[in-house]
């Protein structure tokens, strides 16, 4: 169940809450290089990526509420323009730059906001890489994975106002959500926790049918959390769970 938080890919798109692929939890002490940063830009530049409408978005780095997001948008933006978060993981690919290079979302008639996560990437701790690993040795769990991600679902109002204000968004149309591995777990805490309207196009399905379909996904959600919560250095047990060996 640990690893059903931890190593989720959560999307919230197109009126579909998917939850899928589980992955070991990831190394409380990295080896390698520091991790990577965004590349920052000082104006917005167009996206020769791959897709018949790359060449008329932009992708631009901005700050959002503080927030380090990056911005691709296509090149007609009008208030039936929907408005997609998305979330990278704490491996690869692991900020937002990286996110959007692997999942080419350039087809999409939607401004895309690539977030970054709290604690990783740009937002590390102040003291960098030498404070994260601290942290991540002390309490892994509370101190350095439920933080990033609870961080996140507490930002996105603010980031999602702020861009529906900025592209003159409508607000009801609600977003979608996207998450990787941490970023899925950021994803599932905000539909637990958030007021955000989370919704997709093309829905179909009756309301009672998608609060059911949330619901469900949230009791995961937050069993995964408590879990998380009782899981021991090392483990060999689970607190709240079966007794150790």
């Amino acid at each position: 169940m640990i690893n059903l938080l931890v190593g989720s890919l959560a999307i919230i798109l197109g009126g579909t809450s998917v939850l899928a692929g589980t992955s070991a939890l990831p190394e409380q002490v990295p080896d390698g290089p520091p991790l990577p940063a965004i590349m920052h830009k000082d104006s917005a530049e167009v996206d020769n990526g791959a897709g018949q409408n790359s060449s008329v978005r932009a992708t631009e780095q901005k700050s959002v509420g503080g927030v380090p997001v990056l911005i691709s948008k296509p090149g007609v933006v009008n208030p039936n323009t929907r408005l997609v978060v998305l979330y990278h993981g704490f491996g690869p690919p692991e900020n937002p730059r990286a996110l959007a290079e692997v999942l080419r979302l350039e087809e999409m008639d939607a401004i895309l906001a690539f977030v970054n996560l709290p604690m990783v990437a740009d937002r590390m701790p102040a003291g960098g890489r030498d404070e994260l690993l601290r942290v991540q040795k002390e309490d892994f769990v509370n101190g350095f994975f439920f933080r990033s991600i609870s961080g996140a679902t507490g930002e996105l109002p603010q980031i999602v106002k702020e861009l529906n204000a900025t592209y003159h968004l409508d607000a009801d149309k609600g977003i979608g959500l996207f998450g990787f591995s941490a970023g899925g777990a950021a994803a599932l805490l905000a539909l637990i926790e958030s007021d955000v309207p989370i919704r997709g196009g093309g829905d179909r399905k009756r309301p009672d049918e998608r609060d059911a379909e949330r619901r469900e996904l949230a009791a995961q959600a937050q069993t995964s959390v408590r879990m998380g919560q009782c899981f021991e250095e090392g483990g060999q047990s689970l607190r709240c769970g079966t007794p150790s060996r």
